[in-house]
């Protein structure tokens, strides 16, 4: 069987773009956002707080939409809770990342090495 692969798209450089399209745009940081927590973009079923990049660039997105809630769903968990996003509606790049431990490839060595795991 053979599958067709899109080329993997340069994630550095997409976020970049959006950091400074948003920064270009002008836009004052004016939020008026229902804050339910610290004023940090949120996971609305996990409640767990975004960090790193995604903070910027869910800040971004909700400026540039106009978003009135700092709390961000995924599509599958939206639908998990019976809502459906509004047609037309388009995802906001997010990172995954976790540090993965790993035990040493030399026998003998029982030394674990911590490496960081990306996804976007």
């Amino acid at each position: 069987m053979k599958t067709t692969s899109s080329p993997k798209k340069d994630m550095y450089a997409q976020i970049t773009e959006e950091i400074i399209a948003m920064l270009e745009s002008g836009k004052k940081s004016n939020i008026t956002w229902a804050r339910t927590g610290n004023g940090l973009p949120r996971n609305h079923r996990t409640g767990a707080t975004y960090q790193g990049v995604n903070v910027l660039l869910l800040w971004a997105s909700a400026m540039t939409h106009g978003y009135s809630s700092d709390r961000w769903l995924t599509y599958t968990q939206a639908a998990e809770m019976g809502g459906q996003v509004r047609r037309g509606e388009k995802s906001v790049t997010c990172v995954f990342f976790k540090t993965l431990e790993r035990e040493s490839e030399n026998e003998g060595d029982s030394t674990e090495k911590n490496r960081l795991h990306t996804r976007d």
